[in-house]
């Protein structure tokens, strides 16, 4: 004799979904709108850096050597911290997304294809949340503008006052 819980029956077992976000990137757009946002970003900071080399040949050959090696590690930096800026923006709309499909789908979870092993045709809802993408704009942050500090400041000018 096999005796079961009262909320075993299938009814009551929540429902799990999965999103291919990959495709999602792809088939909504978003994933062109980051490449277009990160090559006008690599543009500005490679501009930044056109301009820093134009500042070099002011400089004893130690200090050039000192600033291109800082001005590289600074733009490599603002370089990542953009690519991980523009990463979190897209996944955040894809979460955003797929939260509103869950209020609708009466799902308790949403987790991404990557994750599973297997998923029947039925779980996967990677093609309605492309759809309710397709039209999204993210907004990205403003391309960044490099300003180059000055290395032949005249220490004898007293600073303007303040009136």
């Amino acid at each position: 004799m096999l005796i079961s819980g009262c909320n075993d029956s299938p009814a009551n077992k929540p429902k799990i979904r999965f999103v291919d976000i990959d495709r999602v990137l792809k088939e909504s757009g978003l994933a062109e709108q980051k490449t277009s946002h990160l090559k006008a970003v690599h543009e500005s900071l490679l501009l930044g850096a056109e301009k820093a080399k134009a500042n070099y040949n002011t400089l004893s050959k130690d200090k050039r050597q000192q600033a291109m090696a800082a001005d590289a590690q600074m733009l490599n930096m603002q370089w990542r911290a953009e690519q991980q800026t523009a990463n979190q923006l897209v996944l955040k709309a894809v979460k955003e997304s797929a939260e509103n499909w869950m209020k609708s789908g009466d799902v308790a979870a949403i987790l991404p294809m990557q994750s599973a092993l297997a998923v029947a045709a039925e779980g996967d809802i990677t093609t309605d949340i492309a759809a309710q993408l397709k039209n999204k704009k993210v907004v990205f942050n403003e391309l960044p503008q490099m300003t180059l500090k000055s290395d032949t400041v005249d220490v004898k000018k007293e600073p303007k006052k303040a009136k």
